[in-house]
């Protein structure tokens, strides 16, 4: 009955294997039209009009980008959640455990969104407090954490 289930196990590793190199080459070959296709395009473009289109998806992001930090700072109520300042303006993620290898990318606020439990909304000034404290200028003892 074991040499039954580790059977089952090997052919279970073996089908998610399949399926995990199936889905990559998927990616691939997705990824090469979506190439291909600017290419095209832009072959077909003056100089001109690739400019109007690189600004038009440069303005594209930044419009996506600010809808995103938008939404993250209501999450946390539009306030430093040390002093109260509210202009928007001046206002930062901290990471209070730090930023660990997975977040490489953490300035985009789409993935800061999943971590909301390892960030702090908080003004420049306080986050300057923070992160002198942390490093031990002056002596002066680690806060807000």
């Amino acid at each position: 009955m074991s040499t039954e289930i580790d059977e089952n196990e090997y052919i279970w590793a073996e089908q998610l294997s399949d399926w995990i190199e199936k889905k990559e080459k998927k990616k691939a070959i997705a990824r090469e039209r979506s190439l291909n296709y600017i290419h095209k395009k832009m072959s077909c473009m003056t100089p001109q009009e690739r400019r109007e289109y690189w600004k038009r998806q440069y303005f594209l992001a930044r419009t996506r980008r600010h809808k995103d930090k938008q939404e993250l700072l209501a999450m946390f109520g539009n306030r430093c959640q040390i002093c109260g300042f509210s202009d928007k303006r001046a206002l930062q993620f901290h990471h209070k455990n730090g930023k660990n290898d997975t977040n490489k990318l953490s300035r985009k606020y789409r993935t800061l969104k999943n971590e909301k439990d390892n960030l702090m909304l908080v003004c420049a000034n306080c986050h300057w407090i923070i992160h002198d404290g942390k490093t031990g200028g002056k002596g002066r003892p680690r806060i807000y954490q």
